[in-house]
């Protein structure tokens, strides 16, 4: 057994081990193969065999549990055997043999040398009686998520809409990018990424790429010279909702990544000043450092709590993305899976605060947007609804343009992923009239 044939294993199954001790799958990742010296193909297997343990960990633990017998095993046996169930059961490309061999072979590098024929035993049982997963009732361990979160969905959306949610989780989400229009057009930038082999194509959203395969971005041409930048369709189509035009005064209060900040500008000709606000430090310096790749000067990093008050006058537009539970990008954060109700369940009201914080910023005729990447209506339709009841100054208003597919209800939008093919989104609006 070389190096070469059981790194990436071994590099997923550090990793995974270390997310059970608390860590998060794509952080932990990222320093895993930073270090690992591991070559593209290899890196790109041990990225797929983290997420993929990760998003169905449940479903997977289901079989092991069973297959063993209900005996208790170490967090290291307990990855080894998920990680040689999920080869199985979902890497086509893998021979059977390999995924048994290798990955059983990791016993020795994990410190666990006596627990090998267990694992050999179990993989090949499975392998005998036909890869079964768990094909039941219980949609939390089905889709591996926390029980809260499929009889939350079950109770608002309905059955259906639950099943189709958690099984648009359970597939691939593309990769969409914002091209940058102070650099570039969106037909020059498909037609170099063509003339590379980059499989890209145009949505219904003007300025928006959906990218096949994308692999790693930063190596993607143009993307050194600031000719886009990765923002999901959800996001881009919230940031269109403000409406910001050139020589307004907007502020994004919870801007990082910097994604919607980068956007607004470029709507806005970067003529204007664009204020984008993050609590911590380190990611108002990337959304600096990110808006200096794309050439915009428009925008300001500056680091702020949003919910204490911004000197600097009134502003024309507000955003407000507001920190949530995370919901609709679990399909790409699978952590996100496991999140406990007791964890988000003060999160309404922060985000009220928050809400009522920016919007004292906002001038008479102004526009606001609140918005939320997760499928809670406590934090969605709850706290929106709660703000214009407590004050009189705000008035709904439509949101144009509205993503193809959201579900609008009260002149919000919600978009669920098996409707609309992007994240889970939120986004409501509202004019401040006196």
């Amino acid at each position: 057994m070389t190096d070469r044939q059981t790194s990436e294993r071994l590099v997923a199954a550090k990793a995974l081990c270390r997310v059970e001790t608390g860590g998060y799958a794509g952080a932990v990742l990222d320093q895993a193969l930073e270090q690992s010296g591991l070559e593209p193909r290899q890196r790109a297997l041990a990225t797929r065999l983290v997420y993929g343990v990760t998003s169905c960990k449940y479903r997977l633990d289901e079989a092991v549990d069973r297959l063993c017998g209900g005996r208790p095993l170490s967090v290291q046996v307990r990855t080894i055997l998920r990680l040689g169930l999920y080869q199985l059961a979902f890497c086509d490309g893998i021979p059977a043999s390999a995924a048994v061999n290798e990955t059983v072979k990791l016993a020795g590098p994990l410190r666990q040398i006596g627990a090998t024929g267990l694992c050999n035993a179990v993989l090949r049982r499975f392998l005998r009686e036909g890869k079964p997963l768990y094909e039941g009732e219980d949609l939390s361990v089905r889709y591996s998520v926390e029980p809260w979160i499929a009889k939350l969905w079950q109770k608002r959306y309905g059955g259906d809409t639950c099943r189709a949610l958690l099984e648009a989780f359970a597939g691939e989400f593309p990769t969409f990018v914002r091209v940058n229009t102070q650099k570039t057009t969106a037909p020059a930038l498909l037609a170099r990424w063509r003339a590379a082999g980059i499989p890209a194509a145009e949505t219904g959203c003007e300025n928006a790429l959906r990218l096949e395969a994308a692999g790693r971005v930063p190596d993607l041409p143009g993307f050194a010279e600031g000719l886009f930048h990765v923002q999901d369709l959800s996001s881009q189509y919230c940031a269109l909702a403000l409406g910001a035009k050139p020589g307004e005064r907007v502020i994004d209060f919870c801007a990082a990544p910097g994604g919607k900040s980068f956007t607004l500008a470029q709507m806005m000709g970067d003529k204007g000043e664009l204020l984008a606000c993050d609590l911590q430090g380190y990611k108002a310096a990337l959304i600096a450092e990110g808006a200096q790749r794309l050439g915009l000067s428009a925008v300001r990093a500056q680091v702020h709590d949003a919910r204490q008050p911004l000197p600097g006058g009134e502003a024309d537009r507000i955003l407000c993305d507001v920190p949530c539970s995370g919901l609709g990008v679990m399909g790409k954060k699978p952590d996100l899976r496991y999140k406990r109700r007791d964890e988000v369940k003060d999160l309404p009201s922060l985000q009220l605060d928050i809400l009522k914080n920016a919007a004292e910023h906002l001038r008479v005729g102004g526009e606001l947007v609140y918005s939320t990447c997760t499928l809670n209506p406590a934090e969605n339709q709850g706290v929106f609804g709660k703000f214009l009841r407590d004050d009189g100054r705000f008035v709904r208003v439509p949101i144009e343009p509205a993503c193809p597919g959201a579900v609008k209800e009260e002149e919000t939008l919600t978009l669920f992923p098996h409707k609309t093919g992007t994240d889970g989104f939120f986004m409501a609006k509202c004019r401040r009239v006196k």
